[in-house]
């Protein structure tokens, strides 16, 4: 049954084995914070732990802002359409990062 599971896992396209993994990633990353929340609730009191909270919740309006989440969309489609380039549109992207971020 796996040697049949793992023949059908590498006849599909790398699209398909892409969006497997993320949806096995994103999983974990929810596992983690699942399992990082009581740890977090018993160590801190309730009121650090709302500050804790407020503090992400800023941090990641800011980021958002700020970044305008080049990270997310653009720089995988710029890897796509600029496949020789990449290293020259990696660190144009991170230059504008680091400009927005100044500003």
């Amino acid at each position: 049954m796996l040697v049949s599971i793992k023949n059908k896992y590498r006849s599909f396209p790398v699209q398909i084995k892409a969006s497997i993994w993320f949806l096995i990633c994103a999983f974990l990353e929810k596992g983690i914070s699942i399992i990082a929340t009581p740890i977090f609730t018993r160590l801190l009191s309730a009121s650090e732990y709302g500050q804790f909270n407020v503090l992400s919740s800023w941090l990641t309006i800011v980021t958002i802002i700020v970044s305008l989440n080049l990270c997310y969309g653009a720089y995988t489609q710029g890897l796509v359409k600029f496949d020789q380039n990449r290293s020259e549109y990696s660190s144009a992207l991170q230059g504008l990062t680091i400009l927005l971020v100044l500003v």
